[in-house]
């Protein structure tokens, strides 16, 4: 009884292991998290173009970060996106954009970024009630 009642404290604790308040990573950011970084915040420019995307934004920690997105071929970086921390749909760039390369009002952005080089995750958020 002993033991069984260690695994499962080990096993809350090995899920919790993040710092309070601290955003939780959605599944498909598979970056290590002492690799990973996020800015949080609204985005005051946004463009798509053959070959990139590229985003500016006001985070919610006072600072400005530009993210290039790259995509050869095509203005379509979607393979890099989330909505609300699922899967990005073809049906989502209306609920993201007025028209190609002019986000909605208060569409929110957090952007996984890990520092081995890999693409940039960009998870839009539904707007917050004001």
């Amino acid at each position: 009884m002993r033991i069984a009642i260690l695994l499962l404290t080990a096993v809350v604790f090995h899920t919790q292991n993040t710092t309070p308040g601290e955003p939780t990573p959605p599944p498909a950011v598979t970056c290590p998290r002492d690799h990973l970084t996020v800015f949080r915040g609204r985005e005051l420019q946004w463009s798509r173009t053959t070959g990139q995307s590229t985003m500016t934004i006001a985070s919610d920690a006072a600072t400005t970060e530009i993210v290039v997105l790259k995509h050869p071929g095509t203005d379509d970086g979607s393979q890099y996106f989330l909505f609300d921390s699922q899967p990005f749909k073809p049906a989502d760039w209306n609920r993201i954009e007025q028209k190609p390369g002019a986000v909605r009002p208060g569409v929110r952005v957090s952007v996984w970024a890990c520092d081995d080089g890999r693409q940039p995750i960009i998870d839009w958020q539904t707007p917050r009630p004001k």
